[in-house]
């Protein structure tokens, strides 16, 4: 399926949402000089698109006691690479599962409580799946950008 289009205004649209996705179309369409109803039918389109993909909030992790955040470079099996995957995206520490091309076919990133809550997922989760054949884990330190947002890069792109 060929890539669509999408103008300024569409743009303007989804870096709007990405700052606050709880503003009301007609704070929008205030803040764009649009109709609320116009703001309303391109943002179902970019639902129905696919661009935009749901709303939603986002999270500190250590406020709620995630004190470890880890990132994982996982070597499987190619031919289990896809159950390999799922089983460790089916436990619920990890947030972000990916096959990947590079050093590692599969990465992951985790958060724990403590290192007790680490050492047991990772015996009872990653040690016991047949078909990974190493990993390589480290601790995140500090986090210098964490921007999920795509719509300034996208807007930065177009000529």
């Amino acid at each position: 399926m060929p890539r669509k289009e999408y103008d300024k205004t569409d743009l303007n649209i989804i870096r709007l949402l990405e700052e606050n996705s709880r503003e009301t179309m007609r704070e929008l369409g205030n803040r764009l000089g649009m109709s609320d109803v116009a703001v309303y039918y391109r943002v179902k389109r970019l639902r129905k698109d696919n661009v935009i993909k749901k709303f939603t909030v986002l999270v500190d992790p250590e406020k709620l006691g995630f004190t470890i955040r880890v990132t994982i470079g996982i070597q499987a099996d190619p031919l289990q690479l896809n159950q390999i995957a799922k089983k460790i995206a089916d436990e619920p520490s990890f947030y972000m599962v990916w096959m990947v091309s590079g050093a590692h076919n599969i990465h992951a990133e985790a958060v724990f409580r403590d290192n007790n809550e680490m050492r047991k997922v990772l015996d009872e989760v990653l040690h016991k799946i047949s078909g990974i054949k190493e990993y390589h884990m480290s601790i995140m330190m500090t986090a210098f950008k964490e921007d999920y947002s795509l719509s300034q890069k996208i807007a930065s792109t177009k000529s």
